[in-house]
Order: C-alpha cells, then sequence, then structure tokens
C-alpha cells in the first residue's frame, strides 16, 4: 500500500501529466488560430478592391437625373385630374419604398400627390384619415382633384379637406347626405372648376347646396343618382344662390320616374 507521501507524489505528476498535455494542445489551437488570422487577412486584403469596385459601381437607372427619374414617376400616373389609388402598386406611395433616392425624389414631388381618391376600393376609413393628410401636405401649393365620400364613416375623412378648399380643381363627391357638399365648400373654393355630386342612397330630398361665394371658375357641375340604390328620392331643388358663372355646363341624369314640375 502506497504511503500517503508517495500517493501524493503520484497525484503530483498526474495533474503535471494533464497539464502539459493541455498547454499542448493550447499551443497548437493558437497555431491553427494564428493560421486562420493569416488567411482571414489575405481574404480581407482580397475583398477591399473587390468591395471598392462595387461600390463605385452604379446602376444605369440611378445614374439618370433627378429630373427625368421625376418624369418618369409622373407618367406613371392616370391623366390628371384622374387620380391614382392611394394604395398598391399603382399607387406613387410605391415609389417610396424603392430605395433612398427614390424616396427623396417622390417626396419632393407634389404633382404626384396632387390628384387624390378616397374612394379608393378596399380603402378602410383608417387609411384614409392616415393618408389624406399625408398627400394633402405631400401635395404642397398645387390645385387638387379630389374624390370622396360621406358613407360607411367616410365622413370624417372630408373634414380633412375643409384647410385646403381653396386648392381645390375638380371635386368628385358621393354622398349619402347632400349636406356634406356644404360642409366641403363652405368657404372660398376659387379655383373650382368641376364639381360633380352622386346621391347614393333613397330618401333624401333636401336642396343640394353650393355656398354663398363667387366662384369664378366653375364651368362643370354634375348631378347623378346611385343607379345602386333602389329608393331614390329625386332631387328637389338645387339651389346656387349668388353663384356667378362664366360660360359654364350643367349635366343632370335622373330615372325614367322623374317628374319636372
Amino acid at each position: 500500500m502506497l504511503q500517503p507521501l508517495e500517493l501524493d507524489r503520484t497525484l503530483v505528476a498526474e495533474t503535471d501529466a494533464q497539464i502539459r498535455e493541455i498547454e499542448t494542445k493550447i499551443s497548437k489551437l493558437e497555431e491553427q488560430v494564428a493560421a486562420l488570422k493569416g488567411s482571414i487577412s489575405v481574404l480581407h486584403a482580397a475583398k477591399e478592391p473587390a468591395q471598392q469596385r462595387l461600390d463605385s459601381y452604379k446602376y444605369p437607372v440611378l445614374s439618370l437625373a433627378n429630373e427625368i427619374i421625376t418624369d418618369i414617376f409622373l407618367h406613371i400616373l392616370p391623366t390628371y385630374p384622374e387620380p391614382p389609388p392611394l394604395l398598391g402598386p399603382l399607387s406613387p406611395t410605391i415609389l417610396t419604398h424603392i430605395c433612398r433616392q427614390w424616396r427623396e425624389i417622390a417626396l419632393t414631388t407634389p404633382l404626384l400627390w396632387r390628384a387624390i381618391d378616397l374612394r379608393t376600393p378596399r380603402l378602410s376609413v383608417k387609411a384614409a384619415a392616415s393618408l389624406a393628410p399625408l398627400w394633402l401636405k405631400r401635395s404642397g401649393c398645387l390645385p387638387l382633384s379630389i374624390r370622396a365620400t360621406d358613407a360607411g364613416g367616410f365622413s370624417s375623412v372630408l373634414l380633412y379637406l375643409i384647410p385646403h378648399r381653396v386648392r381645390l380643381e375638380q371635386l368628385d363627391l358621393k354622398l349619402r347626405d347632400v349636406k356634406g357638399s356644404a360642409k366641403v365648400l363652405d368657404g372660398p373654393s376659387p379655383l373650382l372648376r368641376t364639381l360633380n355630386v352622386s346621391l347614393s342612397e333613397g330618401g333624401l330630398s333636401p336642396p343640394l347646396l353650393l355656398p354663398n361665394h363667387n366662384l369664378p371658375r366653375l364651368c362643370t357641375v354634375g348631378l347623378f343618382e346611385d343607379q345602386s340604390s333602389p329608393s331614390f328620392s329625386p332631387l328637389v331643388t338645387i339651389d346656387l344662390p349668388y353663384v356667378e358663372f362664366g360660360p359654364c355646363e350643367l349635366h343632370l341624369r335622373f330615372t325614367a320616374d322623374t317628374e319636372f314640375g
């Protein structure tokens, strides 16, 4: 049987052997690390000129002058005053999602945002309330072409148009309540040239009111019945108090049952 001292010596010897084995392993690993660092340095050196070449490369479309890109953007849109959709691939909003340069160009081009369709299919009231002030701001001081409605909770969205009524050039309203037209137009609209109002629900017979203001450029007024309305009450009165017209057109569309006094 080993004496305690001999046992301790044996344990120390075994520990020393393990330490030397670990040190040898660490040394080999350090050699591998050094070799890998050398390989990485070589790869970095090879990468640098390739990266410089890539950084200096410009896609042909990005080398175009901003004026040309702007002109291309404008040709994507329907001819004014026809508005593009607020959302989707045909909306100018999509141009702000391509790259930083295109986004900056789109956001600083008011012509892209001056025709606004607040009746875009599948557009929620929440989305319209968010997008309407955004487009109105981006349109700058340009005349506006607007399509809007008061149906399905959209009457609150009409309120966004009020501060911009002086810029209205074409206004196309689809209304359940004809008082909505007065809500939008109850103030100066010196640029308004075309006003179309489509009544989309029957049983409404108050007068259609235009405001008591001079509308010097108003030349086309269209009043329409939505054919989807099964019980439309015929329009009774068109009230244009103190409105001064130049040469103009008045378009009325009635059902076969409309009676004239």
